[in-house]
């Protein structure tokens, strides 16, 4: 990527158009950034990250059924998703809470 630099000789309607590219450019970069950010990409980005060190596991638990396969990839990545942002307000523990009285 060329970058233009600014100087003392340009004329005004240079520095409009590099201000204008420098926008557009800028722009460019939140537009991606949001797209990278896009719940449906981290929740992609989680599960690539996770289901492939516990293939074994799925195995045994869906037994060879696809769609049984897609629910446990899908399940355990909003499991953890949810952890990760639980976690934000505290840590978590693994203790198990009371039931209620009814």
């Amino acid at each position: 990527m060329e970058r233009e630099i600014a100087t003392l000789d340009q004329t005004p309607g240079q520095l409009e158009h590099e201000i204008e590219h420098t926008r557009e450019r800028m722009s460019s970069n939140i537009d991606a950034l949001g797209e990278k950010l896009r719940p449906d990409n981290l929740r992609h980005q989680a599960k690539e990250a996770i289901v492939p060190s516990l293939r074994d596991q799925m195995a045994i638990i869906a037994g060879g059924d696809a769609s049984r396969e897609g629910a446990f990839k899908t399940q355990l990545v909003d499991w953890y998703l949810h952890r990760v942002y639980d976690e934000l307000d505290g840590p978590l523990t693994d203790t198990i809470a009371a039931i209620p009285p009814q």
